[in-house]
């Protein structure tokens, strides 16, 4: 008597949970900071997506190249106001390839990372990142 093998289950997916992944991005300017003396100080315009902002450091985008380990004045209008010296620890090209199309053309992709003059100042930059991740990039469980 033939018995015929029973057919194994298809592995089920896993259902996505519904989280939605926002971004949100912000322009400011970059400045150099104790150049050599003389030196005129270099000014960039920044692309910063929100989500790149970390308590130490943020990623952003920039019309200028800047030199690593230069030092740098990041100011920010919107969503809030936001000025910090930091270091510039990488600047690369990005993606020649890019398809966004805009008046500046933002080249280069930077991390800079902060300088702390004070622990009240390191407080303060903490709690403008948890305004930014709880204010304008709140996950919408329902999406």
């Amino acid at each position: 008597m033939f018995t015929p093998s029973p057919v194994p289950k298809k592995p089920q997916k896993k259902a996505r949970k519904g989280h939605s992944f926002h971004l949100k991005r912000a322009t400011g300017q970059l400045r150099t900071v104790d150049g050599p003396l003389g030196s005129k100080p270099i000014t960039a315009m920044i692309r910063v997506m929100l989500n790149d902002f970390k308590p130490y450091e943020v990623d952003f985008f920039s019309n200028v190249k800047l030199p690593q380990g230069e030092m740098a004045a990041l100011t920010m209008e919107a969503p809030a106001r936001f000025f910090q010296k930091g270091k510039v620890m990488r600047c690369e090209e990005a993606i020649p390839s890019s398809k966004i199309v805009t008046d500046t053309a933002f080249k280069y992709r930077l991390t800079l990372k902060f300088q702390f003059e004070s622990p009240e100042q390191e407080s303060t930059v903490k709690a403008f990142v948890m305004a930014i991740r709880n204010e304008h990039l709140k996950v919408d469980a329902a999406a």
